[in-house]
Formats: C-alpha cells, structure tokens, sequence
C-alpha cells in the first residue's frame, strides 16, 4: 500500500541526511600543548648588612655650650608667658633651672620685664639677688654659655644711660645694683639681707600683710602679723612695727611696743628703706609713736 512506501522513504531520507550533516560538521582542532613561559629568576632579598649609599650631608649650625658650675636658678617677673616659656627653654640648654613660682631661697637670679613694685622685685632686692634683664639669657646663649651678669644687671649705669625711665622705676632699678654690691661685699657667714637684725610686727589686715611678709623674710626679717595670741609686743618683743592705720591698736599696745624698745614706722618706711640711699627714718615714724615719746621726755 501507498502510505507504507512514502514512511519506507522517508525514513531513509532522514537517514541520509543525518550521515551527511554528520559528515559536514568541521572536526575540533587539535591544540597542541604549548610551553610555559620560561620562569623569571627570583630576585634575592637586599642583604640588610649591605652597605647603603650615604645621603648628601646637610650642614648645621651647632651651638656648643660650656657649662658652669654654678647652677643658676631664674625666676621672673613681668614676663609675659609665650616669652617665659621661650627664656626658659633658653635656661634649660644652658644648663640653669626656670622655675615659674615664687620667691625661694634657691633662687640665684630674677629676669625683670618692666619695673613694677612687686613682691618678687622688691624681695630680690632686699636679699641682693642678680636681677637682671632678658637680653641676659639671649647673648649667654649666643656665647655658648653664661655670660658674666653685671653688663645685663639692671641697675648697671651704663644700661641706664642708654634708656629714659621714670623717677619710680629709675629708683627701683638702682636700688637693685646698689643692693646687690652691698650685700655681696658682708661676710657671707653673717649675709641675711636688707632686713637683717629685724623683728618686725605688722598691723595691717592680713591681705596687705600677704605681700609684705615674704619681702621682709627674704630681706633677713624675722616678722609676724599682730593678731590676738600672736606679735604681742611683751612676748615677741619686736624691734620694729609697721602700722598701716590707728584704728588696729590702743594706747596701751603703744605703750609696751615703746617699753620693749621697738620702732614704730608707717608702711611706706620699708619700701622707702629700700629704695632710698639715705632715708630719714624718724621721718617715717608714725604720729602716734611721735606723742608717746614727747610725752615720755
């Protein structure tokens, strides 16, 4: 029948043309193995102990500093901080020592900006202390090391003459020099200060007593504030009082201040002390002192 041949040839078409597209199909190539490309040396690490080629050198300056054998020990008054912390540096390499706080008895020299009439000014210079100026630490560094003091000392003449100060602070500056020499030239067995020999008994509020204190102690003082069961004349039995107004005492503790023997004095009597050559000291007696001893003649 009819239908059976067309499937017969169909099948066989179909066969065909499979063994022919199987025919066509392009073969894969064959790849060849290729060689690997050749291997690079490894490097061996940098031997550490080899030499390494020296840089240009860069020149510097060096400051060389010869150091003495005296420590000096600065403090400083009316410096401003930025300039404080900048001398101080200068002081360390130096070899000195800065020291921010206050008046000690350590203490070898006082870098003075401007002349006020502070407690650290006028205790340096009733213990004779070097006040000098800051131009003192500059040139000692620009020399390598510590300069001899008296050419920056702030008295000095010659460092006078070449500025213009007013009275007060001209005053403060020569009695810094003139101090100094003076106290320098005693006995150093027996050298205390401007205020050696003093037992001083203040009355004056305690504030105002604060600032005074330390100067008279630095200067040699023995001194106290009179307060109740302290500075009682007939038991501490002062050489010197200083009275700032009346209204702290009565007659009857004038009266033993002047049986044991002791001077009194205005407050301005220890400022004008030490920064007068020649004072006149019963000029700076208080009124109260000068009636009870016209009374007692």
């Amino acid at each position: 029948p009819q239908p059976q041949a067309d499937s017969s040839a169909a099948k066989r078409i179909s066969s065909g043309d499979a063994q022919q597209n199987h025919r066509s199909a392009p073969e894969a190539p064959v790849r060849t193995p290729t060689e690997a490309p050749p291997a690079q040396p490894v490097k061996e690490k940098a031997d550490l102990r080899q030499p390494i080629a020296k840089l240009p050198a860069v020149k510097q300056e060096r400051i060389s500093f010869e150091f003495s054998a005296t420590v000096r020990r600065f403090i400083f008054t009316s410096v401003v901080p930025h300039e404080k912390l900048r001398l101080s540096n200068i002081i360390s390499r130096l070899g000195g020592i800065a020291d921010s706080g206050e008046l000690n008895d350590e203490c070898t020299h006082l870098i003075c900006g401007k002349l006020i009439r502070g407690a650290k000014l006028m205790g340096c210079i009733a213990s004779g202390r070097w006040i000098v100026g800051s131009d003192y630490v500059d040139k000692s560094l620009a020399a390598g090391k510590w300069l001899p003091e008296i050419d920056y000392e702030v008295g000095n003449p010659a460092r006078l003459a070449s500025v213009e100060l007013p009275e007060r602070e001209l005053k403060l500056a020569q009695a810094c020099r003139r101090w100094r020499i003076k106290l320098s030239n005693t006995d150093p067995a027996k050298r205390k200060g401007a205020f050696q020999g003093w037992r001083c008994v203040l009355y004056c509020p305690e504030e105002k007593a604060a600032g005074l204190i330390p100067m008279l102690k630095a200067g040699g003082a023995d001194a106290v504030v009179r307060k109740q069961g302290e500075g009682a004349p007939r038991v501490y039995r002062p050489t010197h009082a200083v009275l700032c107004n009346s209204n702290m005492w009565n007659m009857e503790e004038l009266s033993a201040l002047v049986d044991v023997g002791a001077k009194v004095y205005q407050l301005e009597y220890i400022s004008k002390y030490l920064l007068e050559e020649n004072v006149d000291e019963t000029a700076c007696y208080h009124s109260d002192y000068k009636r009870i001893l016209q009374c007692r003649r």
